[in-house]
């Protein structure tokens, strides 16, 4: 995304930004293979592999998308218009998979989560990240996605009860460590004002 960025909104990539990115990139693939090397032996590409590079494609073309909207549109506004869009667009897939008998045949409690997920998981959460890309840039927002991931072992550990081993530890704290060097201004860096005081 920071690559894009800065070819065609001409955003700012720096050498600093490189080493956060790769930083991020280390950590959130020693949080996922545990520190087992057989985990990249495992990397056979297939099918899945490709549909999730197609939605890596798709993720990077929204944040590009995103960040020239919020130059010149409000925020709410933008988000509305993805959120519009995005429904009208999955419609005829969730018609054509059940959609019409399932909303009769549903007890509220499946209703209940999906008002959660709109409002919280989708809505908020969209409002908010096209806020930080008006303020940071796809760029740099972008470099906060991979806390994502972090996030999902740490939830499992404690919602699923799924265990937590030190290599998770550090790569969370790599990809800390990661967006802290990318993101942080040189200038307002407080370890190189500490250093120089």
């Amino acid at each position: 995304t920071w690559v894009a960025a800065w070819l065609f909104l001409r955003e700012k990539f720096t050498l600093r930004s490189f080493s956060g990115s790769l930083i991020c990139l280390g950590g959130v693939l020693l949080a996922l293979s545990r520190g087992r090397a057989e985990f990249t032996g495992n990397l056979a590409p297939g099918m899945g592999d490709l549909w999730i590079l197609l939605s890596l494609l798709c993720w990077v073309s929204y944040g590009l998308i995103s960040t020239w909207l919020v130059r010149c549109l409000n925020p709410v506004f933008v988000t509305a218009f993805m959120c519009i869009l995005a429904a009208f667009m999955l419609l005829p897939m969730a018609l054509g998979e059940g959609l019409g008998r399932a909303v009769w045949l549903t007890e509220w409690e499946p209703w209940a989560v999906l008002v959660v997920q709109g409002v919280f998981s989708t809505t908020i959460a969209s409002l908010w990240y096209c806020e930080g890309l008006e303020r940071l840039g796809a760029g740099k927002a972008a470099l906060f996605m991979n806390l994502l991931p972090l996030g999902t072992v740490f939830m499992a550990a404690v919602f699923l009860s799924e265990p937590v081993v030190m290599f998770q530890v550090i790569g969370a704290a790599m990809v800390c460590l990661g967006v802290w060097v990318a993101g942080c201004n040189r200038k307002q860096d407080p370890l190189k004002r500490a250093f120089h005081a």
